[in-house]
């Protein structure tokens, strides 16, 4: 449940004389566009009034609904009415507009200490993030983070975000000092069931046991046994659920892993030898190996004249075996276009090719061959 303390549109209000009066003075600076201009004091940081900081709407990947954070801020606020905030923030300022970029419970923890404990906090230490890139930030709140670490949700909402910036696993790996096995894990339990992302949020299962059980049941199997589980453990006095308080259930189905054909027909296709090609046909050749590797990725249906065994054949001769597509009965002369569906076991090569497409493959192939082959 959502903390109003941990909402920044609340939180950023004022609501005591104290408030207001440091809000008057942020108002008073309204205008102005530069840091300097806005900072309350010069040295190698900025000191700038907490109400002229903003925040980015889902750019701080904590979970302001997990109460371990809402109790992180509660207890960031009171240390901060004592003692100020002592780690500056890092902001951007875009035309005058000021980002918290990192700090975002500090902040939120000095509104509440602001409003609630009547602290008088006229400024907030605050660096600037001159020449980086989101990337960079992002990265800077995974390795520099000094305050409450992430959960593992946090992290792997994080890593996610790199991975869509361009990272790979490995540079992830590696700038987070950790395994590549643990970037990809994190980044899988982003994808689990919202009811099991809330099982994990609260502390009653684990981030390893939710992925372990998602991977192994189907969904609503996997929810069920959880909640179960749950169910069981509290019944037993304790706060979380291990894999012994879960019931046995009928695994999910094992994956088959069906073969792929990409590499083999991109091969046939560029030595492949076009002997005609005009606007109605096209007439190539192959070994009767590549034949084989084609009939076995496509579904091909072939009408001859003679019916050939290819497969009982070494090679195919130039013009012996031409190809030609099926012509469906039509009141018009011309020929329709045959269409070659891949086979079911290729997902990754799952598309259509009319003749039209196929034509101009071969084409390309033909003139990469000719241009390589001036004298064949």
């Amino acid at each position: 449940m959502m903390n109003k303390h941990t909402n920044f549109a609340f939180a950023s209000q004022p609501k005591s004389d104290v408030a207001f009066k440091i809000k008057a003075l942020a108002d008073q600076k309204s205008g102005c566009r530069g840091i300097k201009d806005i900072s309350v004091s010069k040295s190698d940081l900025f000191h700038v009034n907490p109400f002229m900081l903003s925040i980015e709407d889902g750019w701080n990947c904590r979970d302001m609904d997990n109460p371990e954070n809402q109790e992180h801020i509660t207890s960031l606020a009171h240390s901060i009415a004592l003692n100020g905030v002592r780690q500056p923030l890092t902001i951007t300022n875009k035309d005058g507009r000021l980002t918290v970029k990192d700090g975002h419970c500090r902040l939120l923890a000095t509104f509440m200490a602001i409003n609630d404990l009547g602290a008088e906090i006229m400024s907030v230490p605050v660096r600037m993030a001159v020449d980086k890139t989101d990337a960079d930030l992002l990265l800077s709140q995974i390795i520099y983070n000094s305050g409450k670490p992430f959960t593992p949700m946090e992290k792997g909402n994080n890593f996610l975000r790199l991975r869509n910036f361009g990272f790979t696993d490995e540079d992830i790996a590696k700038r987070a000092s950790c395994s590549v096995a643990t970037v990809v894990n994190l980044i899988e339990l982003q994808s689990i069931p919202d009811k099991v992302k809330k099982m994990v949020q609260s502390g009653k299962v684990s981030a390893t046991l939710a992925l372990q059980t998602c991977r192994g049941y189907e969904e609503d199997t996997a929810i069920k046994m959880l909640e179960e589980g749950v169910e069981t453990a509290v019944s037993e006095g304790k706060t979380r659920a291990t894999a012994k308080d879960l019931s046995n259930a009928e695994p999910k189905a094992a994956k088959v892993v069906k073969p792929s054909y990409r590499k083999e027909v991109t091969n046939i296709m560029r030595t492949v030898r076009v002997d005609k090609v005009d606007d109605t046909e096209v007439t190539v050749s192959m070994s009767a190996q590549d034949w084989k590797v084609l009939c076995a990725a496509f579904k091909i249906v072939e009408t001859k004249n003679d019916e050939v065994e290819v497969e009982h054949h070494d090679e195919v001769e130039p013009d012996e075996h031409d190809v030609e597509p099926e012509v469906e009965p039509e009141v018009e002369p011309e020929v329709e276009p045959h269409e070659v569906e891949l086979a079911e076991e290729n997902d990754d090569m799952n598309y259509l090719m009319d003749e039209n497409e196929l034509l101009e493959v071969l084409k390309m192939e033909n003139e990469s061959f000719n241009r390589s082959h001036p004298d064949a």
